[in-house]
């Protein structure tokens, strides 16, 4: 049930001067628990009137308007297979920042931009059929915690056109405070709708913006880490108080010491990770990384280097099984053409990039032919043949060559991404 008194919120004391640690305020009262920002609703079928939380709950307020500060802003899409009818029902396929997408049922990790869905006309009437919507975090005057609101796909080029305004004028969303209201819009397929409309009702004083931009921050911070895993590095600063600088992990101002048979040698920090971190954690920079260890290797030319970066192929495939995320059979593949650009292939490198192939497409008549050469080859190791054929689909004969392989590469065998054909 709602408030039924439709009107404009109003306060008497309009300031934004209250400073608030999120951080500490969530670790003292929230401990145990999820921080859930609650949510002001846009109605459907061209009302005119949000729905605000008031302190029942159960009885949100009607308000024509309201007044508040864009603390922080992103995009988010979501695509239903079976059409929408309203409801809790979750989405087939959601992205929480436009760029990545998680399918429900299978945990798949889908690249937005390489999506069909996401292209104009997979929709009804030509449009996408997954939509793009807009999730804006505010400050409404007199309080504490940001709001959500969540902007629908009707209401977007509105907020663009907001945005561009106060871009020109020299102006962000979080320097001013914004008016929110509604007008009764109506789609191509004759559907009313309700579409937000924004205006400026005041720029923020200094002392209000020195107070907004750290909730800012927080609040940015808070979305990129709810609900995924990032890695972080710390940098104590303070020794008397257990002060410290955060960075990200893989930008962050230190090196990364791994030993090797010749002594101590530095590695770029994604080698540290495993093939389980690489499926799950979601601030890797995967532009950086060949760049990374060609950097590295123009200083030393260390083999170790070699080593670590067919490793860190082996490392991606594998996660790659875990996750599907197809950036990481791309940079295992350009690593790979890397390390034959400065003359580092060999028959196993030629596995990898085959079993990289592999699990993107089928293998074209010239490619068959390689592993079958490969295969037959009597002069080839067994786990080269074994692995040949793993990738043929000749399961009898790539059970026969590994019957032949000592009890210990067995083993050894079984933990390469590789073994992922094997059946039976």
């Amino acid at each position: 049930m709602t408030n039924e008194v439709m009107k404009s919120e109003s306060k008497e004391v309009s300031n934004f001067n209250a400073s608030v640690n999120l951080g500490e305020l969530f670790a003292e009262e929230m401990d145990g628990l999820t921080p859930m920002f609650e949510r002001i609703r846009i109605p459907a079928g061209g009302g005119i009137a949000f729905e605000i939380p008031s302190e029942d709950p159960e009885s949100p307020d009607l308000v024509k308007d309201f007044k508040a500060v864009v603390v922080y802003h992103h995009p988010i899409s979501c695509y239903y297979a079976e059409e929408y009818t309203g409801g809790n029902t979750p989405p087939d396929c959601a992205s929480m920042d436009g760029k990545v997408g998680i399918e429900a049922e299978s945990g798949e990790i889908k690249q937005c931009a390489e999506c069909e869905y996401n292209k104009f006309g997979s929709g009804k009437n030509g449009a996408k059929a997954c939509k793009q919507k807009r999730r804006i975090y505010l400050l409404r005057e007199g309080e504490t915690l940001p709001t959500i609101l969540s902007l629908p796909t009707g209401s977007l080029g509105e907020f663009s056109k907001y945005v561009m305004r106060l871009l020109s004028k020299g102006k962000k969303t979080n320097s001013v405070v914004t008016k929110f209201s509604l007008k009764k819009a109506q789609n191509s397929g004759g559907i009313n709708y309700s579409q937000a409309v924004f205006a400026v009702d005041r720029d923020l004083d200094e002392s209000e913006l020195q107070n907004i931009l750290p909730m800012s921050e927080q609040v940015k911070v808070i979305f990129q880490i709810q609900g995924i895993e990032i890695l972080l590095a710390f940098k104590k600063v303070d020794d008397k108080v257990d002060t410290y600088e955060i960075y990200d992990f893989f930008h962050a101002p230190m090196v990364i010491i791994s030993e090797g048979e010749n002594g101590n040698y530095i590695v770029p920090p994604y080698a540290a990770l495993t093939a389980d971190e690489y499926s799950k954690i979601s601030n890797i920079d995967f532009e950086d990384i060949v760049p990374s260890y060609k950097s590295l290797y123009e200083i030393s030319e260390e083999q170790e280097l070699i080593y670590c970066s067919v490793d860190n192929i082996l490392r991606m495939i594998e996660a790659y099984d875990i996750k599907g995320n197809k950036c990481l059979l791309k940079v295992a593949m350009d690593i790979y053409n890397w390390l034959v650009e400065i003359g580092h292939d060999s028959v196993n490198m030629l596995l990898n990039k085959l079993q990289i192939i592999k699990r993107e497409r089928d293998f074209t008549i010239d490619e068959k032919k390689v592993l079958v050469e490969l295969a037959e080859d009597g002069g080839q190791a067994e786990e080269v043949r074994v692995g040949a054929n793993l990738l043929l689909d000749n399961q009898f004969a790539a059970k026969v060559h590994f019957e032949k392989m000592t009890k210990d590469d067995q083993e050894l065998f079984k933990q390469f991404p590789i073994f992922k054909f094997w059946k039976g």
